[in-house]
């Protein structure tokens, strides 16, 4: 804390504590006290200013997210889409409240819808430390839904977490209109480490609510660097777009962050991970068959509580080896023990998980012991 400046302003006295009297004031010595006092005044303003631009850089440097709109898409870029059904890789469904198996070298990466995640939710008893719970969970978690105009609301998330005694920290994209939601990575500092100069947001230019992925490099921090798994995340929300024409844009979206970790500085990356609520319609995932080769850890589980499958985790089945086969959805009524219209309240959609090695190529897995309990 800053040291605290304090101006006492007090009556004149005599040596016997009396008040001075006088019928009318010395223009010398107000002048003096006019001089004296107008560049103490300048000096604490300059305190102030000084002190505001310290930590206005100081916050702003940790989460700062750069603008990296794309292109426009060409005339012809229908006629050289690759269409295709979507496919599975082998899986085991882990249990709806299942806890990381400790033996196991498992990085668990999740995806969690929470619209409307405002400040009265997070500050909700039956709500905020239900959420920070439930996040604490997992390694690496990428939340779509966020209506705030700052971050206070991911600072709160932040502070409920160390109260759990856990060490998270956030990349968000920040809000672009009152009405549109934002999104944000959240990942415990103890193991994961993120490249914050690589984040960004990639937009689809046009319309009043351009279509954004927020995206953003990661790495385990338990393992060494040469080893462990590296890997890109883009985060998207399409439960509320409409547009069809954006909806087709994400595979130039998933090209330019693609190119990106190619170029300015940045190694090249071939583990893209998409996860988020990406679609409007259970199941539909059109928006993406336009990128070959992906693949789905699974198509058609209850992600909400309605019964529809609106969120999911996809990858490139030819570039990422390390997916240890295992993904879950949370059922927030048995893991909080709290009733379907709590559960409710704090999000229609339900978290879902995959389980992801600590190291590139897959390395160090273990199949055998991938369902066993600790």
């Amino acid at each position: 804390m800053g040291k605290k400046i304090c101006l006492e302003i007090g009556m004149k006295t005599d040596t016997k504590g009396k008040n001075k009297k006088s019928s009318s004031p010395d223009p010398k010595e107000s002048s003096e006290k006019k001089g004296s006092s107008m560049p103490m005044a300048r000096i604490i303003f300059l305190i102030f200013i000084l002190i505001f631009l310290f930590l206005f850089f100081k916050y702003r440097g940790n989460n700062k997210i750069s603008l990296f709109p794309i292109k426009k898409r060409s005339e012809n870029f229908a006629e050289n889409t690759i269409s295709h059904p979507f496919s599975l890789l082998p899986q085991n469904i882990g249990q709806e409240n299942d806890p990381v198996p400790k033996n196991l070298q498992v990085l668990r990466i999740a995806t969690w819808n929470l619209f409307p995640l405002d400040f009265a939710k997070i500050n909700d008893p039956d709500c905020g430390s239900g959420i920070a719970s439930v996040i604490a969970e997992f390694d690496l978690i990428a939340l779509q839904g966020i209506l705030s105009r700052n971050s206070s609301v991911l600072d709160m998330l932040v502070y409920l977490l160390e109260k759990k005694g856990k060490h998270y920290d956030y990349i968000w994209s920040c809000r672009k209109s009152k009405n549109a939601p934002s999104a944000a990575f959240l990942f415990n500092t103890d193991r994961i480490c993120p490249d914050r100069e690589f984040s960004c947001v990639l937009e689809v230019p046009g319309g009043e609510s351009p279509l954004d992925a927020l995206i953003s490099s990661f790495r385990p921090i338990t393992v060494s660097p040469q080893k462990a798994f590296t890997f890109i995340l883009i985060n998207i929300d399409l439960e509320n777009i409409q547009n069809q024409e954006k909806e087709a844009a994400f595979s130039d979206l998933y090209e330019a962050a693609r190119k990106r970790s190619g170029h300015g500085g940045f190694p090249e990356e071939d583990d893209i991970i998409i996860l988020g609520t990406l679609c409007r319609t259970s199941g539909n995932l059109s928006a993406f068959q336009r990128i070959p080769n992906l693949v789905a850890v699974h198509l058609d589980k209850a992600t909400r509580l309605d019964g529809s499958s609106t969120d999911n985790i996809l990858f490139e089945n030819n570039a990422l080896s390390e997916y240890m086969e295992r993904f879950g959805i949370a059922d927030l009524s048995v893991f909080l023990k709290i009733s379907p219209e709590q559960a409710k309240k704090i999000s229609v959609h339900r978290p879902l998980w995959a389980d992801f090695s600590l190291y590139e190529g897959g390395a160090g897995k273990d199949y055998s012991g991938i369902s066993e309990q600790p």
